[in-house]
């Protein structure tokens, strides 16, 4: 599971880079991972934003040019 995860999660760096110029702010467990690679990574992806509004255009943006469909339950 973590293996898939640490997929994505270079795949959303390399977005971040080229889109928006950046690489994002990784916390939790990835995080851990960066300065110990010997660890278990996680589950999840983390990451922070400097407010919601950034958050949400961005990872929308992301979900929408990655292939995802969002789906509202």
């Amino acid at each position: 599971m973590t293996t898939v995860t640490y997929e994505e999660l270079l795949r959303i760096g390399h977005w971040f880079n080229r889109f928006v110029g950046y690489h994002p702010v990784v916390v939790g467990g990835w995080a851990v991972f960066h300065y110990n690679p010997e660890g278990l990574g996680s589950r999840d992806i983390d990451l922070i934003f400097p407010d919601r509004a950034i958050k949400d255009r961005l990872v929308n943006q992301y979900l929408l040019t990655s292939g995802y469909e969002r789906v509202r339950a």
